[in-house]
């Protein structure tokens, strides 16, 4: 069953999720998005989001503003409940980490 859900966050919501990004934060220069499924701390089902901006884009406060509702929009559009859970990212701040980008 998790490999039912990785394919439907990889092949249906990832990409809904990309598109809101890249309509309502221009200024971030959105590179790439993760997206995946996990349980918060309350056990609840969510989406956690990453998401790489070009280095030394800056994230305006009035693009993020209104961010989780309009992905949570496009998401109840496919069908998908889930809360999203974002963290934006430089990717020297993943590379410094050792993480890689996604």
């Amino acid at each position: 069953m998790a490999g039912l859900f990785s394919t439907i966050v990889s092949t249906v919501v990832s990409p809904v999720v990309d598109r809101v990004l890249r309509a309502k934060l221009p200024s971030s220069k959105v590179k790439s998005v993760a997206v995946r499924p996990e349980r918060d701390h309350d056990g609840e089902e969510i989406l956690r989001v990453r998401v790489f901006v070009e280095e030394g884009s800056r994230l305006e406060p009035q693009e993020l503003k209104s961010l989780i509702r309009h992905t949570r929009d496009a998401l109840a559009e496919v069908g998908e409940e889930r809360f999203p859970i974002f963290t934006f990212l430089y990717p020297s701040d993943v590379v410094e980490a050792g993480n890689g980008p996604n």
